[in-house]
């Protein structure tokens, strides 16, 4: 019986894989041709034999080779830096003039200010209200703070 455990979840490398893996090494090495060729053996037929085990048991597809995602990846080999982000964007994007972007930037505000609402007339002096009272409020509690502190220094200090 296999005790090694997997590094990425701390698990049993066997966990829910079935009486295959503690076979051994070439019970697994089955499994993954099989899988890799769509065939099965005869003993998982034998027990697979009803329909309701068959139909929940899916064949897995062949496994795809990975390509390197660029020519350039494949032929930098080892050794070669990797490009950080804004080198790889600045790679892949080139900048437009700058009256091209200050005309995309007016654009831009245009179409931000078609989307601004405004206020009714009642909805309008509600805010100034809600806005002149929480300032009042706020005020109030910050002189109040102030006097505390004020006393409490002259206090303190003798004053």
């Amino acid at each position: 019986m296999s005790n090694s455990t997997n590094a990425d979840s701390g698990e049993p490398d066997d966990v829910g894989r079935g009486d295959d893996a503690r076979n051994g090494d070439d019970a697994s090495e089955r499994e993954n041709a099989a899988a890799d060729t769509g065939a099965t053996d005869s003993r998982e037929q034998s027990e697979s034999s009803s329909d309701e085990e068959a139909a929940a048991v899916a064949p897995r597809p062949p496994r795809e080779k990975r390509t390197p995602s660029s020519v350039r990846a494949s032929e930098g080999g080892k050794g070669r830096r990797t490009a950080s982000r804004s080198e790889a964007e600045a790679a892949r994007t080139a900048e437009p003039n700058a009256f091209a972007r200050i005309w995309r930037f007016i654009r831009q505000v245009i179409a931000e200010l078609r989307k601004v609402v405004t206020p009714t007339r009642t909805e309008l002096l509600t805010y100034v209200a809600v806005v002149i009272v929480f300032l009042i409020v706020m005020m109030a509690y910050v002189g109040v703070l102030d006097y505390g502190f004020g006393q409490l220094v002259l206090w303190a200090f003798g004053g």
